[in-house]
């Protein structure tokens, strides 16, 4: 019962996107079709740049552990790029329970250098969250995966990424965690 949507600079968002030849045009809208608690997908076409990111704080999980929800790619190429001007690339900053999400194949740039951060989750309620195959590169800190003072984040995978080029008048980082319980 998952749904897969597909966007792609090509396309437009008065398509269903439920097919790569009827795609979306904006993340947004491919974000605002994705349903919470569902294992959906939310493919961007390989070799497409987006001007945005995904959104403002991260509202929507996954079924279960064996069924997340996935946000990646499709298509040959390389991989969709995430261009986020001033803002952040991905971010969850707050109580809510996140779950069972795979953010997999995606480059995420600073479109102002050094601006802020590529992916930001701080919660006591994420959890089985699955980083894979990204490039993040300019922002001041590429990854910050931090629990809150109400308790620690859970098992967070990060594999094959690329985190570089942090930098900054602050302190820069690749990767920050803190408060995190199976990384």
């Amino acid at each position: 019962d998952s749904l897969v949507f597909y966007v792609a600079e090509s396309g437009s968002d008065s398509n269903d996107g439920l097919s790569p030849n009827r795609p979306l045009r904006t993340i947004a809208e491919g974000v605002r079709k994705l349903r919470d608690g569902q294992p959906d997908w939310l493919l961007l076409r390989r070799g497409d740049t987006f001007s945005e990111n995904m959104g403002g704080n991260w509202d929507k999980s996954g079924r279960s552990e064996s069924e997340k929800m996935v946000i990646g790619a499709y298509g040959e190429g390389p991989r969709p790029v995430l261009l986020t001007g001033t803002g952040k690339g991905i971010t969850l900053f707050k109580r809510d329970r996140r779950e069972h999400l795979a953010f997999v194949t995606l480059e995420i740039r600073a479109g102002v250098r050094y601006s802020d951060y590529g992916i930001r989750f701080v919660s006591s309620g994420v959890r089985d969250v699955l980083f894979e195959d990204l490039l993040v590169s300019g922002f001041t800190h590429a990854i910050a995966i931090q629990g809150d003072g109400n308790g620690d984040a859970r098992d967070i995978k990060i594999r094959r990424s690329v985190f570089l080029d942090s930098g900054g008048s602050t302190h820069s980082q690749g990767i920050f965690t803190h408060k995190v319980d199976g990384l």
